[in-house]
């Protein structure tokens, strides 16, 4: 057993501020669990609200890039078309525990405290139940 080893370890990863950004989520509660769509594009929240909010990747980057003052003179139309969330579920009665996208359909699975698992079908724009 040889315990002395070289303490002077090299990290790969990038510093933290080069790829970290805040977005905050829109939930009426604290955020429980997110997870990722395979291609990356969406990410999906699920909360102790019980709702689950579908958010747009891409618009969730820049707006988190977006100076306040840019921010704070959109229009009301330009928020809409910026905003990250892209569409609110509500099925559930209780907090959200688990979620996953489905690898090749435009389903998301859902776990929660109310011992129900939900299946929505995120490809229909007017859906908010499962």
């Amino acid at each position: 057993f040889d315990l002395e080893f070289d303490a002077d370890v090299q990290t790969m990863s990038p510093e933290a501020s080069e790829y970290e950004t805040c977005y905050v989520t829109s939930h009426k509660g604290p955020c429980r669990v997110a997870t990722y769509s395979r291609d990356g594009q969406l990410i999906a929240t699920g909360s102790a609200d019980a709702s689950i909010k579908i958010l747009d990747t891409e618009r969730m980057l820049a707006k988190s890039a977006m100076p306040i003052e840019v921010m704070m003179n959109e229009t009301a139309q330009q928020n809409m078309e910026n905003h990250p969330v892209i569409r609110t579920l509500y099925d559930h009665v209780d907090e959200v525990t688990c979620l996953a996208f489905h690898p090749t359909e435009q389903i998301l699975a859902s776990g929660s405290r109310d011992y129900t698992l939900k299946l929505f079908d995120y490809s229909k724009p007017s859906a908010k139940r499962a």
